[in-house]
């Protein structure tokens, strides 16, 4: 992957979840870039080239509608926008422009921290404190919701349901990372309202199969004698049109970026990377976009990855 390296943006995550949208031919574009661009070569050395993607808008509130704390957002293939306004614990959508199209779960949701919207406007919602995925239909009433599953293969009691992001396939399998889980990905599919599948794209550890599945089995107690040989918690994914997966986690040295098959198989060859990965994203060219806690944004070809 590493000369496999296309741009870094000097783009602080915040401005991005704010609304700096790519250029498309109907959108005013605005001509000046509050950030660098830089191309990295194979051999790591990196210069600065023409901007790679100029801003539209930066928006701040959704019509009249101030957003608290936003944690997550999305932009439909339509033009629409869903973003989690998680202080004020509903979604907000709105169009391209921002104006104000509707919002919903306000006396619903409690911490919301992720969101995933499907082509047909269904909203599922990971709401750590409520310790459940909601999800809405198209109206924004509310349709199912799942909680901790209830399989022995899950963990123990003492292992909880935290959501705090999810994608979904075409299927409508649910791909959660759960804080603290160090299992790895939760795979839940809607078959009879909620059918745990199992931990998906677990990250690696010293440890052999046998100490996993004591491990599952361990009391809380237990569990924390041993946090030093526990695999780190992937803390960001997203999914594209094939239905590949790709997780970041921090803590991982040499398997930050993860694209991972049906199987759960890392299809990136491991790479060192200098940056501590917070969030990713998955562009429309065979792209991925990973955000730093640094500030930057790193564009990956993967198409022959």
């Amino acid at each position: 992957m590493k000369k496999k390296v296309t741009n870094k943006l000097l783009l602080s995550m915040a401005a991005l979840l704010l609304g700096v949208f790519l250029i498309t031919p109907s959108l005013e574009v605005k001509a000046d870039a509050p950030y660098k661009t830089y191309t990295v070569d194979g051999y790591g050395s990196v210069t600065e080239t023409q901007t790679a993607y100029l801003p539209y808008q930066t928006i701040t509130k959704i019509g009249e509608e101030v957003m608290v704390a936003p944690t997550d957002f999305t932009v439909l293939d339509d033009g629409s926008m869903y973003v989690l306004d998680s202080g004020n614990r509903r979604v907000l959508i709105s169009n391209l422009k921002g104006e104000y199209l509707g919002s919903f779960g306000e006396d619903i949701l409690v911490n919301p921290r992720g969101i995933f919207v499907t082509d047909e406007h269904i909203t599922y919602v990971a709401d750590r404190d409520a310790k459940s995925i909601f999800v809405f239909d198209e109206n924004g009433e509310l349709i199912h919701t799942y909680g901790r599953p209830n399989h022995a293969l899950y963990g123990n009691e003492s292992q909880d349901f935290l959501p705090i992001k999810i994608v979904v396939n075409d299927a409508g399998t649910m791909y959660i990372i759960c804080e603290s889980n160090t299992n790895g990905v939760v795979q839940i599919s809607p078959v009879d309202n909620g059918t745990f599948l199992g931990y998906f794209g677990t990250n690696s550890t010293k440890s052999n199969i046998w100490q996993v599945v004591w491990r599952a089995l361990q009391t809380e107690q237990q569990r924390a004698r041993s946090q030093s040989n526990l695999p780190s918690t992937p803390g960001n994914l997203a999914i594209d049109e094939k239905g590949l997966i790709y997780t970041v986690t921090r803590g991982e040295r040499e398997e930050s970026l993860k694209r991972l098959n049906i199987a759960g198989t890392n299809l990136i060859e491991p790479d060192s990377y200098d940056e501590v990965p917070n969030a990713v994203a998955v562009g429309n060219h065979d792209n991925v976009f990973v955000a730093s806690s640094m500030g930057y944004i790193y564009e990956y070809n993967i198409g022959n990855c």
